[in-house]
């Protein structure tokens, strides 16, 4: 039975045993990321992510990864727009030693000199990478746009500025700041026992700081339009969206059916009618972003220069139908079906459950279980989700982005045609 507790520093602990895996997933995951970053200190939560790797006062970088490693975990993290996530996977039976080597990192890290002007130059190379991945590069194009001059729409990486310009107090500065009990949720899954958890939690987490220093957030404005970013590639890759909503809205789930429903799968509408009916694009699928107070719905697609007017043109089309009320009760079931077995399916693995507590525990302030997404899925009508997809595939209210070699008037003029703004 999975275990909730609250220390008295304030970090959560969400323990979910799992007594048929040999395994264990132990995640940190603090709540921060660049949604919590100035201009100056842009890729400052990301770049501490990096330097928790590089060694502490008691291991070397190298020491960290092989002595993880030689007992068959794995070690890793990420670093999102409102989180930063340390975790590793290993046998149950290693979960002190891991705790011990994940302790060490987030609190005995040392920061050292020649390992900051070090990794300044790997985070550059990953923003050239970057840069130079428009299929990946235009995902980012749209959050600036559709969060302009809002912290949700800057770049988790930084810029080649912002991360020239970090010092190593800028660092432990921000770390101090965003670091503490009342941001952060430890979360466990695996074969454990509860009590033994959470005897390893206090022993390692318990001197964790309770307050934390956040900068004030400011709820994001909604923006539209038309952006184009020139750039010489084979494919135009394009985003195509809206602001939505987040997790707790009471339209989730009907957005989550009709996301599916649209670009979720190979059976989805914009699948089969791009890509196997007329074979325009390699890749194109559609997907939802929430973060604490707002949300993103995203269409992606990749095509030629000489088919983008085209594919523009069906994807209004599968809007417009939508719209219309082209849903089949048929459709509507064989979607709940799809996203019913992708929670259970998924959370059968200890690493999927772990991060599912961590991230629901930190961004919703609670476990959502999959009965209850279940449960508000099968609510949904046939005649609720027509009256919604009426009132949300809106390209009035839609932004477009898209990065390729070059823009003809053709293409401004088919999104105009289509009801879309050109702000």
């Amino acid at each position: 039975m999975r275990h909730i507790e609250t220390l008295e520093n304030g970090i959560r602990v969400a323990i979910e045993p799992m007594d048929h895996v040999n395994s264990v997933s132990f995640g940190i995951w603090v709540a921060t990321g660049s949604r919590y970053e100035n201009e100056r200190l842009s890729g400052a939560a990301h770049f501490i992510e990096h330097m928790l790797f590089k060694g502490t006062t008691n291991r070397s970088a190298r020491e960290i990864a092989e002595m993880v490693e030689e007992r068959g975990g794995s070690l890793n993290a990420f670093t999102s727009r409102e989180a930063t996530c340390y975790y590793v996977k290993a046998l149950a039976e290693d979960l002190g030693f891991c705790m011990d080597v994940l302790a060490d990192m987030f609190f005995h890290s040392s920061f050292a000199g020649e390992e900051i002007l070090r990794e300044k130059n790997v985070v550059l190379e990953e923003i050239n990478m970057y840069e130079d991945t428009p299929d990946e590069l235009i995902h980012d194009l749209q959050l600036a746009s559709l969060y302009h001059e809002h912290p949700l729409g800057n770049s988790i990486l930084g810029t080649a500025r912002s991360i020239g310009g970090l010092t190593r107090d800028d660092l432990l500065s921000f770390l101090a700041d965003n670091y503490a009990g009342d941001t952060t949720v430890l979360s466990v899954a695996g074969n454990v026992d509860p009590a033994e958890v959470m005897a390893l939690v206090r022993t390692h987490f318990g001197s964790l700081a309770p307050k934390a220093n956040l900068l004030a957030t400011v709820e994001p404005v909604e923006h539209r339009g038309f952006h184009f970013v020139p750039k010489k590639t084979e494919q135009i890759n394009f985003c195509l969206g809206r602001v939505s909503f987040p997790r707790e809205h009471p339209d989730f789930y009907k957005l989550l059916l009709l996301n599916n429903l649209l670009g979720g799968s190979a059976s989805s509408r914009l699948f089969q009618e791009i890509r196997e009916k007329r074979g325009l694009v390699y890749s194109t699928y559609s997907y939802l972003s929430t973060f604490n107070d707002s949300g993103t719905f995203t269409i992606y697609g990749g095509t030629s220069p000489d088919s983008f007017n085209e594919v523009l043109q069906i994807v209004g089309e599968i809007y417009r139908d939508l719209r219309e009320g082209g849903i089949t009760a048929r459709e509507l079931e064989r979607n709940r079906n799809q996203i019913r077995a992708q929670l259970l399916l998924a959370g059968e693995t200890a690493s999927s459950r772990m991060k599912k507590m961590g991230g629901q525990l930190l961004g919703e302030r609670r476990i959502i279980e999959d009965e209850e997404i279940i449960a508000a899925m099968d609510a949904v009508t046939l005649e609720d989700l027509h009256s919604f997809a009426r009132d949300f595939l809106d390209l009035e209210q839609s932004t477009l982005t898209f990065i390729g070699p070059g823009a003809d008037e053709r293409i401004q003029k088919t999104w105009e045609n289509l009801g879309g703004c050109c702000l």
